[in-house]
Protein backbone atom coordinates (compact mmCIF):
# COMPACT_ATOMS: atom_id res chain seq x y z
CA UNK A 1 0.00 0.00 0.00
CA UNK A 2 1.30 3.42 -1.01
CA UNK A 3 -0.08 6.66 0.17
CA UNK A 4 0.14 9.35 -1.90
CA UNK A 5 -0.59 12.92 0.45
CA UNK A 6 -1.35 16.29 -2.05
CA UNK A 7 -1.02 19.08 0.27
CA UNK A 8 -1.57 22.60 -0.75
CA UNK A 9 -2.53 26.05 0.06
CA UNK A 10 -5.57 27.27 -2.21
CA UNK A 11 -5.25 30.67 -1.98
CA UNK A 12 -8.25 32.01 -2.59
CA UNK A 13 -9.32 35.70 -4.07
CA UNK A 14 -12.90 37.12 -4.64
CA UNK A 15 -14.03 34.16 -3.30
CA UNK A 16 -12.61 31.08 -4.89
CA UNK A 17 -9.65 29.38 -5.85
CA UNK A 18 -8.20 26.42 -7.45
CA UNK A 19 -5.55 24.00 -7.89
CA UNK A 20 -5.05 20.82 -9.92
CA UNK A 21 -3.13 17.27 -8.45
CA UNK A 22 -0.83 14.97 -9.88
CA UNK A 23 -1.71 12.34 -12.19
CA UNK A 24 -2.92 9.37 -10.13
CA UNK A 25 -3.64 5.80 -12.06
CA UNK A 26 -5.86 3.16 -9.89
CA UNK A 27 -5.68 5.11 -6.63
CA UNK A 28 -8.88 5.95 -3.97
CA UNK A 29 -9.33 8.95 -2.00
CA UNK A 30 -9.41 7.93 1.65
CA UNK A 31 -9.13 11.10 3.45
CA UNK A 32 -10.03 14.85 3.44
CA UNK A 33 -8.33 17.47 5.28
CA UNK A 34 -9.60 20.99 4.90
CA UNK A 35 -8.38 24.12 6.98
CA UNK A 36 -8.70 28.00 6.66
CA UNK A 37 -6.77 30.60 8.40
CA UNK A 38 -9.76 32.51 9.96
CA UNK A 39 -11.81 29.91 12.19
CA UNK A 40 -15.07 31.71 10.94
CA UNK A 41 -14.44 31.78 7.07
CA UNK A 42 -17.00 30.07 5.41
CA UNK A 43 -16.70 28.18 1.94
CA UNK A 44 -17.61 25.46 -0.56
CA UNK A 45 -15.27 22.80 -1.90
CA UNK A 46 -15.44 20.46 -4.41
CA UNK A 47 -13.30 18.28 -6.09
CA UNK A 48 -13.83 17.68 -10.19
CA UNK A 49 -12.59 14.79 -12.57
CA UNK A 50 -10.95 15.70 -15.80
CA UNK A 51 -14.44 15.49 -17.91
CA UNK A 52 -15.59 18.21 -15.05
CA UNK A 53 -17.84 15.80 -12.67
CA UNK A 54 -18.21 16.80 -9.19
CA UNK A 55 -16.78 13.48 -7.72
CA UNK A 56 -16.88 15.23 -4.40
CA UNK A 57 -18.56 18.57 -2.89
CA UNK A 58 -18.95 19.51 0.66
CA UNK A 59 -21.08 22.78 1.19
CA UNK A 60 -20.97 25.62 4.08
CA UNK A 61 -17.98 24.57 5.50
CA UNK A 62 -17.29 26.50 8.36
CA UNK A 63 -12.96 27.24 9.65
CA UNK A 64 -12.16 23.46 8.83
CA UNK A 65 -13.25 20.07 7.84
CA UNK A 66 -12.30 16.73 8.30
CA UNK A 67 -13.39 13.34 6.43
CA UNK A 68 -12.01 9.94 6.62
CA UNK A 69 -12.77 6.62 4.96
CA UNK A 70 -14.32 8.17 1.93
CA UNK A 71 -12.67 5.37 -0.66
CA UNK A 72 -13.78 7.59 -3.87
CA UNK A 73 -11.35 5.55 -6.85
CA UNK A 74 -9.15 8.30 -8.44
CA UNK A 75 -7.45 8.31 -12.28
CA UNK A 76 -6.08 10.83 -14.12
CA UNK A 77 -5.93 14.70 -12.74
CA UNK A 78 -7.95 16.16 -10.77
CA UNK A 79 -9.70 19.57 -9.70
CA UNK A 80 -9.81 21.14 -5.63
CA UNK A 81 -11.80 23.91 -5.78
CA UNK A 82 -12.76 26.56 -2.78
CA UNK A 83 -15.61 28.88 -3.54
CA UNK A 84 -17.92 31.28 -1.92
CA UNK A 85 -15.46 32.06 0.84
CA UNK A 86 -16.46 34.79 2.86
CA UNK A 87 -12.52 35.70 3.41
CA UNK A 88 -9.90 35.99 0.93
CA UNK A 89 -7.07 33.62 2.37
CA UNK A 90 -4.88 30.49 2.46
CA UNK A 91 -6.96 27.58 2.65
CA UNK A 92 -4.92 24.40 3.72
CA UNK A 93 -6.28 21.13 1.68
CA UNK A 94 -4.72 17.98 2.29
CA UNK A 95 -5.61 14.89 0.06
CA UNK A 96 -4.63 10.85 1.16
CA UNK A 97 -4.85 8.92 -1.41
CA UNK A 98 -3.95 5.32 -1.41
CA UNK A 99 -2.47 3.44 -4.12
Amino acid sequence: MLIHKYLKDITVTAGSGSDNTLKFSGAELVQLIVEATTATNIFDLAITDEDGDTVYEELAIEGEYEEHGIYIPFRGIYTVSISNATVSENIMVKLLIEE
